[in-house]
């Protein structure tokens, strides 16, 4: 998986992760957050595809995430360790940890899109 060591060149050391600063404001939501993060780690990857991918996805789960909110909460801790793990490249964890961020979001998938429903209904997205 590229997530075991990202590198742009087969053969030479990955490059460093792009620096994330310890007190980094998340800004807006932890959806956003969540985004920015995913598009980050994606660029140390090096193909320019896969952040297009992740960007596109990102911009399509847009409403969805602000629906989890209300379901699940902002959770910063969440973000904060994930961060935490890629700023540290400890990606075997990282893998671990995302995998777990998403089984959550499946796990609450009808209750989100529940309340994605009836924030469409109410116009509030």
């Amino acid at each position: 998986p590229w997530l075991q060591a990202p590198c742009n060149v087969p053969g030479e050391p990955p490059p460093p992760p792009q620096p994330l600063a310890p007190r980094e404001p998340f800004g807006g939501s932890a959806g956003a957050a969540a985004a920015r993060l995913f598009v980050r780690i994606t660029l140390d990857a090096g193909i320019e595809e896969l952040v297009a991918i992740v960007s596109n996805v990102n911009d399509r789960l847009h409403h969805p995430r602000i629906a989890e909110r209300t379901v699940i909460g902002e959770r910063p801790e969440e973000l904060a360790r994930l961060r935490s793990l890629y700023a540290a490249r400890r990606y075997a964890r990282l893998r671990q940890a995302l995998r777990q961020y998403h089984m959550l979001r499946l796990g609450k998938l009808a209750a989100i899109h529940r309340e994605l429903m009836l924030l469409q209904l109410s116009g509030d997205v």
